[in-house]
């Protein structure tokens, strides 16, 4: 009689022990919802074309270029190489609206191919950062990028 409770508190205190554990275990982030506007789509006088000021690839010509559109359901299209448009898919990342989260200034972006977040400086610039997820990787920290004309 004496073992069968001592089982009882130890179950009791076990199933205690992992309640606390699961409460303390969530993240407060998640614990209030968080409503984001996602204003980038209506921001307009930002959809422009930017490229950084300082070379990001092994070759002098291989700059980051980010278009930032309403285009299609594409919000942001980048790419690292000349400042022309690459006609190849495989060549540029797209990022359609719907990844793209945040509010004026600050925005970040998630897809299955990348990951990151750029900041509008002003009228004229913007900063930003990424990683690419998959094989070859890339990362590119803290870029920052010049409106052109």
């Amino acid at each position: 009689m004496e073992g069968l409770r001592f089982i009882k508190i130890i179950f009791v205190f076990s199933i205690l022990l992992l309640v606390i554990f699961l409460i303390s275990c969530q993240s407060p982030l998640f614990q209030t919802e968080y409503n984001a506007k996602n204003d980038l789509a209506t921001n307009t006088q930002y959809h422009v074309k930017y490229i950084s000021k300082n070379n990001v690839g092994q070759n002098s010509n291989e700059k980051l270029n980010v278009l930032i559109t309403n285009d299609n359901g594409v919000g942001i299209y980048m790419w690292i190489g000349s400042a022309s448009f690459p006609i190849n898919d495989n060549q540029r990342f797209d990022i359609k609206t719907s990844d793209i989260d945040g509010e004026f200034p600050h925005y970040a972006f998630n897809n299955d191919e990348l990951v990151g977040k750029f900041t509008i400086v002003n009228q004229n610039v913007i900063t930003i950062t990424f990683a690419k997820l998959l094989p070859p990787y890339l990362n590119i920290p803290n870029v920052t990028c010049n409106k052109t004309q």
